[in-house]
């Protein structure tokens, strides 16, 4: 080869380095597109942000773009908030509400896509020492969500009654709260009680063993608090567990109240279930424990005056961080009746859902569905130490005593579907109730008041 030859190949070799050959910026680098930040806003009532947190700063780090801001509201003003808002064209992107609001706010909800396009950013280094470049490559991916048969296969059945309507999600929960019996275990040791009952014939024993009456006919220990509608928070829930337990089918496939006339083997049912109930406040009942005198119901269990409290697994931390003296308490199953092959337990529980006014669909419910998911919801459920909503979280949950009872429940959790102005219908319940102890009403008279609840809560539904 010639000298000019060699020359003329270095000066080739030195341009090309100089120009960029071997660098990252070349022809076979991957597009980047131009991603726009947008925010999320989260409104809740219960949550704790802390809580959600670590949710959030995981689902940031996935994709940078997307930033969260939360918002906490009292449950006094939640509800008008949320319609004032969406009137003014603002408002949440992800909102929380009950598991029985969902029917009533289904216009009000953008229900889960199929598939969803997220932004993610990715940083890739290429090249060695001084040569060395960092790449941040931003793109858009689709994505697939929560199928109808990835919510059958990982969810307990009542997420699916609540959340699916006309083969379409409408919300995703964090975790599935059911109701629990709490227990004083010292007033059960003083009974010589070893262990919580688990069938109503045997806490009804309990109970008359614990109850005490003072001269005065005033209660000096109290086995449970039940039978009243007005210092037990939890009253209309407990009814209708003890209903479900029963045997009562509450509602139609289209979500018909069945406690009519045209349904007297229900109505009959729920009587039954509404007369049990309401002997724990008759005086002339052995298992009177309570009246509507007492105080409020959690306050007399902290206080150390009531053996059982029927409460969910929020009341836990309210318990632990009310209790001023050191009170003993331990949860349970909910008792159910003897020899039953079919256990019933009551679900109430908050879901996360996306508002129908979002610009920003795809992003909120992909933060949805990401924090709902196994491996990402753990964090959530170790921080505030809730009962989970997935199936294959229950084995490790059952390991923590303090939860086991609750996620025990699970799969035998149910919910009922109360119209679309659900407060109404619990007002229109208590007033049955109500009636039902006080004024010595006939069977028919009762039929007919049955028969006018449910004509009140399905003239609401559409």
């Amino acid at each position: 080869m010639s000298k000019n030859k060699i020359i003329t190949l270095g000066f080739v070799f030195i341009i090309l380095v100089t120009s960029g050959f071997g660098c990252t910026q070349n022809i076979l680098k991957p597009k980047s597109t131009q991603l726009k930040p947008l925010t999320l806003n989260v409104w809740y009532v219960y949550e704790d942000s802390s809580s959600l947190k670590p949710l959030f700063d995981t689902y940031h780090k996935k994709h940078p773009t997307i930033t969260i801001k939360q918002r906490k509201f009292t449950i006094d003003e939640y509800e008008q908030q949320l319609l004032e808002a969406w009137a003014e064209d603002r408002g949440p992107d992800i909102y929380f509400i009950p598991n029985n609001w969902i029917t009533e706010y289904k216009n009000k909800i953008t229900p889960l896509p199929s598939k969803i396009k997220l932004p993610y950013r990715e940083v890739k280094s290429s090249g060695i020492g001084s040569f060395q470049k960092t790449d941040i490559i931003d793109s858009v991916k689709e994505v697939k969500t929560t199928s109808l048969n990835n919510l059958i296969q990982n969810y307990p059945e009542v997420i699916y009654q609540d959340v699916v309507k006309e083969k379409e999600i409408y919300g995703l929960p964090l975790s599935l709260e059911t109701l629990g019996l709490f227990y004083n275990e010292d007033l059960l040791n003083y009974a010589n009680i070893s262990y919580p009952p688990e069938t109503w014939t045997e806490f009804n024993n309990m109970v008359k063993n614990i109850s005490l009456l003072n001269k005065d006919n005033e209660f000096e220990q109290s086995g449970t608090a039940l039978g009243t509608t007005n210092n037990i928070t939890n009253a209309v829930d407990i009814i209708i567990l003890l209903m479900l337990q029963n045997g009562v089918d509450l509602v139609s496939n289209n979500n018909y109240i069945k406690l009519d006339s045209e349904n007297q083997a229900n109505q009959d049912l729920a009587l039954e279930a509404i007369n049990f109930y309401n002997d724990y406040s008759n005086p002339i009942k052995e298992v009177y424990s309570w009246n509507k005198d007492q105080d409020d119901a959690l306050e007399a269990f902290i206080n150390g005056q009531v053996a059982f409290f029927f409460g969910y697994p929020y009341h836990v931390q309210q318990i632990k961080s009310r209790a001023t003296n050191k009170l003993n308490f331990k949860v349970a199953k909910i008792p159910q009746i003897a020899d039953t092959l079919r256990p019933a337990n009551f679900a109430d529980y908050w879901v996360m859902t996306v508002s129908h006014k979002t610009k920003n669909k795809d992003a909120a419910w992909g933060l949805i569905d990401f924090a709902t998911r196994k491996e990402n919801v753990k964090m959530y459920l170790e921080k505030t130490n809730k009962p989970t909503a997935l199936k294959s979280l229950k084995a490790s949950q059952e390991k923590n005593l303090e939860i086991k009872p609750f996620a025990e429940q699970i799969l035998t959790a149910q919910s009922w579907y109360r119209g679309n102005y659900p407060q109404k219908t619990e007002e229109y319940i208590i007033k049955i109730i109500n009636q039902i102890k006080s004024q010595n009403l006939s069977l028919k008279e009762i039929r007919a008041l049955l028969d006018n609840l449910s004509i009140k809560i399905n003239q609401t539904i559409k």
